[in-house]
């Protein structure tokens, strides 16, 4: 029964990554945009999480203390955490670009 519903949503809810409307992609890049141009959410996610707490976590890595307590797949799956969101705004970014920044990147060669 459980696979039943699960099946159903799934039937009933695509993946954002499935979509191709570009009325969809422009509305989470303009969010994006917001939010990037939000002092806040700079010092907060791009510098705190995307930067430093990566840097932290590679540092982690080498650790004697991680290293001999089994703590670095925990410290991994952060940094893969770390990438997915990163990730995330750039699938969100490239999704949400107007047409015309795509064909300007063709006449620059890029």
């Amino acid at each position: 029964m459980n696979n039943q519903i699960n099946n159903g949503l799934k039937a009933e809810i695509p993946s954002p990554y499935d979509s191709t409307d570009s009325v969809y992609w422009n509305k989470l890049n303009d969010a994006l945009n917001n939010l990037l141009s939000n002092e806040d959410f700079k010092t907060l996610i791009l510098d705190g999480y995307l930067k430093e707490k990566a840097v932290a976590n590679v540092s982690l890595l080498a650790s004697e203390y991680i290293v001999s307590t089994g703590k670095r797949s925990d410290v991994m799956e952060s940094l893969i955490a770390i990438s997915r969101l990163q990730d995330y705004f750039m699938y969100v970014q490239n999704m949400g670009k107007p047409v015309s920044d795509y064909d300007d990147d063709i006449e620059q060669g890029q």
